[in-house]
């Protein structure tokens, strides 16, 4: 697991000793002060996109999950895009194409989840596009989104079809009825 470890300035890796209830700390990955990383495996690499303040989007790469870790050439990218450099979630890949979830927080923290299509990725080429369907996610009626939404975690199930977790930006949980009503 790489969780959002800024405070602890660096990408930090965790082993499950007892899943899902008991993590150890493996090592830290890469030093410095990153939001969101976002690792994922594309065409024999690993990859890592993270958010270096204020708002610029790191890319780094590694052979090994382990490392060594290395920055890409023009890293970072999207320096003070509120509308890209943030990632939103671990990127997928779908039919060989690496789709990178962004926030899109240019008219506040956790309105909107964009998705990215990578066009170019190697460790000295980037180039992406928004996908289709732009935005993702936004704000809607339901409380526990009112306000927007800023990570989703999809994951492909065997059948193919998808499943995905999405973390909502709402006002708390609506008032459930007790028993007897």
């Amino acid at each position: 697991m790489i969780p959002e470890s800024r405070q602890a300035h660096g990408i930090r890796l965790y082993r499950a000793t007892k899943f899902p209830l008991k993590w150890t700390f493996e090592r830290e990955l890469i030093a410095g002060d990153y939001s969101d990383p976002s690792p994922v495996f594309f065409q024999g690499r690993w990859w890592i996109f993270a958010c270096k303040s204020p708002y610029s989007l790191a890319i780094l790469y590694a052979n090994d999950l382990r490392g060594p870790w290395h920055e890409h050439a023009k890293s970072p990218l999207y320096v003070d895009d509120k509308g890209r450099a943030r990632p939103g979630g671990r990127p997928i890949v779908v039919n060989g194409e690496l789709i990178r979830f962004v926030q899109d927080n240019r008219e506040g923290y956790g309105k909107k989840v964009r998705a990215m299509v990578v066009d170019t990725l190697s460790p000295t080429e980037f180039a992406e596009h928004p996908a289709d369907r732009d935005p993702l996610f936004a704000p809607h009626g339901a409380h526990w989104a009112r306000n927007g939404m800023h990570h989703i975690s999809a994951v492909q199930r065997e059948d193919k079809t998808w499943v995905a977790a999405i973390d909502g930006n709402g006002d708390g949980l609506p008032e459930l009825p007790t028993s007897g009503e």
